[in-house]
């Protein structure tokens, strides 16, 4: 009814084995609160590895279960079973291993690794003994493999000797052809029936004419048993290697059984997890509350897809509208609407979600979405009406409710749809009346759906309850599929009848038939929805506008920071060229200086003395002037500043923007070493500042960054290193490193090749524990290069 075997079948689609179908299948919601929060978990951790590039492949899981109580029981396996068993086995091992090494913040799949039996040596020793194509290989034993050259040895004296006959020229006389082929498992030659007698033998076959007699000859015989005998100990031989490997498998048979049970389940947990990521669900486990509160929060039903409209509602103890102090707390939901305009779909995405998040699924919701732990969801949705069992509509739904009033708690969901309807519609509305009250009164959390006004009315003045609606749109009359809390919804079927060209005098008529307060009560509906609607596009264009403004905001704010920045570094170039200027100046003046020094001794004339005097007074006032402070070479206190630092102390980037951490101290060449957001760059001392509030902090990599816009061109995505020593290519390691983090990359891939090993060894251990790497993996069966996933 709530389509949860749809959602089973869908999962299903995601496992990638059998025995992993098999468990979705099967899928039964949980009703403990404890294994409910453990399945959350379990889901989510699943979602965390696939997140990190690690989807587990259970597809060789193949289902052996029939293979192992075979052998279990003494029965020998076939090579094919045994091939299959291994597979098995290898698929267990290589999942146990994988989430072993991946167990880090993940305490539930390292708790089910770690209860995977390790079944890697069987898997072995089959696959040492046993084919592809499932033939026992002549490596299974020693003896075998001695067996199996005698047996060619025998086959090939017999064929050696049957040639020889076949080419002799009694041969040329007595045979059809000097063909070797063979009746009865035995080796013959084609003998004329007219030349019978001349050659003596065994006749083991004769052809459909007569002409052609099969004959083994005598001399063949002996050569034909031996290899008969050779081939019949190679058969024990195998026979004793397969009971033997069926032997080890039936030892290790319930070990085996457990295996599969909790690869399988690893494979429905991998499914859960491709699944969430398909419906865009939470990635983290939905909260489980104890008291009895039901909130959504933008909730989608998992089986639609499109532009579907999500769902928010609150009820019970968390609820966002409560009832007056000391009254009961809301738990009851009353929807109305027109038909087709939601209401099904709603309580169908209700029901479901909660089954769902009792099954460990992943939720198609918004953060803030929070759930209890059912002890039951009961739901009569549709017309449940059988003629062999002799129910009408209003029957069915009776039998139903009855169900629900008798087994009911205040742990359960409830839902019901078309409340009170396919009878009388006035003693419809009071049993509906009756039946929200018990609801309401036990504490029960109900979402009910109805097209009567009178309960819709019966609602609006009760406590504990609360309507809603779904609509259409007042124009197009098309629905809008929003649930509207706190208002009861409109039928619209006039509306509807005048829009479909009902005889208009019909439709008036009915009009003036309503009733006085259901007309005025309508028309203030249609008011209420068309301010809403009026507010709700007011507040939409006011959210745009405010938007439209902050991005204004925060582009200016980069403008002006790209603007500081230019000015600053302009500043510092003008005032460095000027520096260097005063400088030269103040060279020439101390020169100067020195040869008016050394002129002093000379002869002057006595005119040139007061000349010379105040030369010396203009040199010494303008090497005084030129060794002012303002004049001295530029930001002393920042050479300082840079010394000063050490690994973890803030930085500003100049030219990004970008504010980072010290990763190690200056270096002899004036660089130094500066995270960034998730990486690591080397920039010269003179480029960094001490970090300013108008700096933006890193951003988050490997989406394409202000520093990727800034770099411009096409990234690298591969670097070959090939021909280069070691310590030639790890040079190269951290700038190809630094800029594929800065354009964004995932994924890159380094070309050391095969060769002696040092230089696939020497990068492999330099991107063990990098910090810009999160892992990497061979990229190919040579081992030639290596494929790196950065962080």
């Amino acid at each position: 009814m709530l389509e949860f075997t749809a959602v089973r079948e869908r999962l299903a689609g995601h496992t990638s084995s059998s025995l992993g179908a098999e468990l979705a299948r099967v899928l039964e919601p949980s009703y403990d609160t404890a294994l409910v929060e453990r399945l959350g978990w379990e889901t989510a951790e699943a979602r965390q590895l696939l997140t990190e590039g690690a989807d587990l492949d259970c597809s060789g899981l193949i289902d052996v279960r029939a293979h192992l109580d075979r052998a279990a029981k003494a029965g020998v396996l076939s090579g094919v079973e045994l091939r299959e068993v291994a597979l098995a086995f290898q698929t267990t091992y290589q999942v146990r291993q994988l989430l072993l090494r991946r167990k880090s913040g993940k305490l539930v799949l390292a708790g089910i690794a770690e209860g995977i039996p390790d079944l890697q040596a069987q898997a072995k020793a089959i696959n040492h003994a046993i084919g592809r194509q499932g033939e026992v290989m002549d490596a299974a034993s020693s003896d075998l493999r001695g067996l199996r050259a005698e047996v060619r040895a025998a086959f090939q004296r017999l064929q050696d000797l049957l040639m020889r006959i076949a080419r002799s020229s009694l041969g040329r006389h007595v045979l059809q052809e000097p063909v070797i082929t063979e009746r009865n498992s035995r080796p013959v030659l084609l003998v004329k029936s007219s030349e019978r007698s001349r050659l003596p033998g065994l006749v083991h076959d004769v052809s459909e004419s007569g002409a052609t007699i099969f004959v083994e000859p005598m001399a063949a015989i002996p050569h034909a048993n031996r290899l008969q005998e050779a081939r019949a100990a190679e058969t024990r031989e195998v026979d004793r290697i397969l009971r033997s490997l069926s032997e080890q498998v039936g030892a290790r048979a319930p070990e085996a059984h457990h295996a599969l049970e909790l690869v399988a389940y690893v494979d429905l947990l991998s499914a859960k997890a491709r699944y969430g990521a398909a419906l865009g669900a939470l990635s983290s486990p939905v909260p489980t509350v104890t008291e009895a509160t039901l909130r959504l929060v933008e909730a989608r039903h998992p089986l639609l897809f499109g532009n579907v409209v999500p769902l928010s509602l609150a009820l019970g103890a968390g609820a966002a509208l409560q009832g007056r102090d000391g009254q009961p707390v809301r738990c009851v939901m009353l929807v109305t609407g027109p038909n087709a305009g939601g209401k099904t779909v709603a309580l169908k995405t209700v029901g479901l979600l909660a089954l769902m998040h009792q099954a460990g699924f992943q939720l198609p919701a918004a953060a803030g979405t929070a759930l209890p732990v059912f002890d039951a969801v009961y739901a009569d949705i549709g017309d449940q009406q059988s003629i062999l069992r002799s129910l009408s509509s209003f029957t069915a739904h009776l039998t139903a409710l009855q169900e629900v009033l008798r087994k009911v708690t205040a742990r359960s969901l409830v839902l019901l749809d078309e409340l009170g309807s396919s009878t009388d519609p006035e003693e419809g509305a009071a049993l509906g009346k009756a039946v929200l009250e018990s609801l309401r009164d036990r504490g029960v959390l109900t979402i009910a759906t109805t097209h009567y006004r009178e309960l819709a009315a019966f609602v609006q003045e009760q406590s504990g309850m609360v309507n809603a609606s779904v609509e259409l749109d007042p124009d197009t009359l098309t629905p809008t599929y929003q649930l509207t809390v706190g208002l009861p919804g409109r039928s619209y079927a006039l509306a509807i009848a005048s829009r479909l060209n009902l005889d208009p005098a019909v439709v008036e008529r009915a009009r003036a038939l309503l009733p006085g307060p259901a007309r005025r009560a309508d028309q203030l509906l249609e008011e209420l929805e068309r301010e809403r609607q009026a507010a709700a596009e007011a507040r939409r264009q006011a959210q745009e506008a405010l938007a439209g403004a902050e991005a204004l905001k925060n582009e200016l704010r980069e403008r002006l920071d790209t603007v500081e920045q230019e000015k600053e570094q302009m500043l510092a170039q003008a005032r460095q060229e000027l520096q260097e200027r005063v400088a030269d100046l103040l060279a020439q003046v101390e020169a100067t200086e020195e040869a008016l020094k050394a002129s002093r001794s000379a002869t002057l004339p006595a005119a040139a003395a007061p000349a010379f005097a105040q030369a010396q007074q203009q040199a010494a006032r303008l090497r005084k002037q030129l060794r002012a402070p303002q004049w001295q070479p530029a930001r002393p206190d920042h050479e300082a500043w840079l010394k000063a630092l050490r690994p973890g102390d803030p930085v500003r980037v100049q030219g990004f923007n970008l504010d980072g951490r010290v990763l190690a101290p200056l270096d002899e060449k004036g660089m130094l070493q500066v995270q960034v957001g998730a990486l690591r760059i080397h920039v010269r001392g003179e480029q960094t500042l001490p970090p300013s509030s108008g700096a933006k902090a890193a951003p988050s990599f490997p989406k394409t960054s202000a520093v990727a816009r800034q770099l411009g061109g096409r990234p690298e995505e591969e670097l070959d290193v090939r021909g280069l020593r070691a310590d030639e290519a790890l040079v190269r390691l951290e700038p190809f490193l630094d800029q594929a983090l800065l354009h964004g990359l995932s994924k890159v891939r380094v070309i050391h090749g095969v060769g002696t090993g040092a230089l696939r060894l020497a990068f492999r251990e330099r991107l063990t524990g990098h910090p810009a790497v999160r892992s990497w993996s061979p990229a190919d069966r040579s081992d030639g290069s290596t494929t790196v996933l950065l962080t």
